[in-house]
């Protein structure tokens, strides 16, 4: 077992083969205990083990993995954080705010149910709207639509934006009425009909109902 190491360092994916392949003999508390002196040749292992069977991967190995993917591959950080529930998520925003890792961070800030602050990150690191009418359209929060649209008041493109998406999900009338007179909107009137067609089928479709 002393061998593992030298395995790595003399075939890296011969070696990954072979501790996949006989798992029962060479469990992932002994090959990670030996890997441990070499972080990268551990998240190559821990990596290769979540991406075969991620069920196989133990619990207290997912945070330990999160921190690996940070360093080493911080492209597939997202798409972990998505697909594993095992992660301590505390120490995982810990980690993406230390990188400044804006996207991780919104994701978990979301999961953790601080939408208040994810939402804030969207709007002012990712200055995406579309994305956050996506994400406040997700949470449906209306104090979230509150602040989305209280960001977007001195942003002519943003107001554009929320005009057209809005109608179904809150009363557009709390966007129109904040809008400045003079504020030059671009497709105002176009959005304003839509919302406008959008209110009327909400109301037969309610006296249908």
């Amino acid at each position: 077992m002393e061998r593992i190491p030298a395995l790595m360092n003399l075939d890296q994916q011969a070696a990954l083969q072979l501790f996949l392949e006989f798992q029962a003999e060479l469990p992932t508390e002994l090959i990670v205990s030996r890997l441990e002196a070499n972080q990268r040749q551990l998240y190559l292992y821990l990596d290769a083990v979540y991406s075969r069977n991620s069920r196989s991967l133990p619990p207290q190995h997912h945070g330990t993995l999160v921190r690996l993917y940070a360093t080493y591959a911080p492209g597939k950080v997202l798409r972990f954080l998505k697909t594993s529930d095992e992660y301590p998520m505390k120490e995982a925003l810990e980690e993406t705010t230390m990188r400044g890792m804006v996207p991780e961070r919104i994701y978990l800030l979301g999961r953790m149910g601080n939408t208040k602050a994810a939402l804030e990150l969207i709007m002012t690191e990712l200055v995406d709207v579309e994305q956050a009418v996506s994400f406040c359209k997700e949470h449906d929060e209306s104090e979230l639509w509150d602040d989305l649209i209280n960001y977007s008041m001195d942003k002519p493109s943003f107001i554009s934006v929320l005009l057209n998406n809005i109608g179904t999900h809150i009363d557009p009338r709390k966007l129109v009425e904040k809008i400045e007179p003079g504020l030059r909107i671009p497709g105002l009137r176009t959005s304003l009909i839509q919302i406008i067609r959008d209110y009327n089928l909400q109301v037969a479709l309610q006296e249908s109902c």
